[in-house]
């Protein structure tokens, strides 16, 4: 025979469950909501760049590609990030540098910049956090010896914002000048890291 207690328990149990199930199924949250809330936050991950020109299309194939991370927590005093990729000669073939001047940031932000691919026609460059925004614009600047690029790529070279599947977004015509020993130097003033931030 059993207890009257342990009907007491079971009687509980199962009540329990009964109003956990109730809860779930009358929950607002669907999964329409959620598929809005995350495409909404898509873009919200990082900020991406490449090149591209007629002669040179944009490696959108490498996005997801790992490359070289750099980090720094940056504040109004300002600071800059740096990646390379060494060369011959004891000189870098391939340096990208993003700098912040001093009080474009009211507050500190921790900056991260990651670096794909080590020539012109590969080269991809994520920041984060999205959203940032630099007044006076941060600068950024990619310097590649003469053997990274060749001299068709340059006619008409574009830099473009690209969101996370390579669709072009905005797209800016950049700074451009070849120094005397043929390193290429492009210059880019970047206002933030939001979907449209490109001046």
């Amino acid at each position: 025979m059993k207890s009257p207690l342990k009907h007491i328990a079971v009687a509980a149990a199962a009540a329990l469950v009964s109003l956990l199930l109730m809860i779930g199924c009358t929950s607002e949250q669907s999964p329409l909501a959620t598929q809005a809330d995350n495409s909404a936050t898509i873009d919200e991950g990082r900020f991406t760049l490449t090149l591209s020109s007629p002669g040179m299309p944009a490696a959108k194939s490498l996005i997801a590609v790992e490359g070289r991370v750099v980090s720094e927590v940056i504040g109004p005093a300002g600071g800059w990030l740096q990646a390379t990729e060494d060369g011959p000669r004891k000189r870098d073939k391939l340096e990208v540098r993003f700098v912040v001047l001093p009080k474009a940031l009211d507050q500190a932000a921790f900056i991260t910049m990651e670096v794909v691919g080590k020539e012109l026609s590969d080269l991809v460059i994520h920041f984060s956090p999205a959203g940032l925004r630099f007044d006076p614009h941060a600068i950024l600047n990619i310097r590649l010896e003469k053997q990274l690029y060749t001299q068709d790529q340059l006619e008409g070279l574009t830099v473009q914002h690209i969101d996370g599947e390579g669709n072009l977004i905005e797209s800016i015509d950049p700074g451009i000048k070849i120094d005397s020993e043929g390193t290429l130097i492009i210059t880019l003033g970047v206002p933030g890291f939001s979907r449209y931030s490109l001046p």
